[in-house]
């Protein structure tokens, strides 16, 4: 029996192959935020993503272990991308946000 890719996992493929990772080894949050424009810090607090004066901002919990870390990047990284995805398409629709 052959799998079957669900839908998140082709659209994380197609991002990876968009920013250059190529090897599982290039999986990594820095790699992943330089290569999107996203300003990423680690600060004793818990972690957070938002948009000021125009650039995303992701910032981690640095009292957290690493792997902690990289599900608190997902998980911001997503609030950041279902932002995008709505407001492209509110534009489309020619709402103004």
């Amino acid at each position: 029996m052959r799998y079957t890719n669900s839908h998140l996992e082709d659209w994380i493929e197609n991002l990876y192959r968009k920013i250059d990772i190529t090897e599982p080894e290039q999986i990594n949050f820095e790699r992943i935020a330089e290569a999107l424009d996203i300003r990423l810090s680690f600060k004793p607090v818990t972690s957070f993503a938002l948009k000021h004066s125009g650039i995303y901002n992701i910032c981690l919990d640095s009292r957290k272990t690493r792997i902690e870390q990289w599900y608190d990047f997902v998980h911001e990284f997503c609030h950041i991308h279902r932002q995008k995805a709505i407001k492209k398409q509110c534009l489309q629709l020619g709402l103004i946000i």
